[in-house]
């Protein structure tokens, strides 16, 4: 895995990892799945089913974690929570609406 980071965010999450009283880190993971029901002309069920959400980001204490695939950048520890065999090897992390915010690169 490989995290790219901008400054905006490197400050965010140092200061949330400061509130901690244990060492912490920051997991990335996809959001929870999506699905929305409509009803056809005919008033046949319609399913729109998306399996997982966008990627996040959330500070945690690293206390009892799994062994997850993990990076080092900044000295800040990320780990990757994913279910997926197929998951992007490198994420980019910003701050957007005061947020953290992830994007996957293909």
């Amino acid at each position: 895995m490989r995290v790219l980071i901008t400054p905006a965010a490197t400050e965010r999450v140092r200061k949330q990892l400061t509130r901690l009283a244990v060492a912490g880190g920051v997991v990335i993971h996809r959001g929870p799945a999506n699905a929305d029901l409509k009803r056809g002309p005919r008033g046949e069920v319609i399913w729109d089913v998306k399996p997982s959400g966008p990627w996040q980001a959330h500070v945690f204490p690293l206390i009892d974690w799994p062994q997850l695939e993990r990076a080092e950048v900044n000295g800040i520890t990320f780990l990757l929570l994913a279910g997926q065999p197929d998951v992007s090897a490198t994420f980019s992390v910003s701050v957007k609406g005061g947020k953290l915010h992830v994007a996957a690169a293909a």
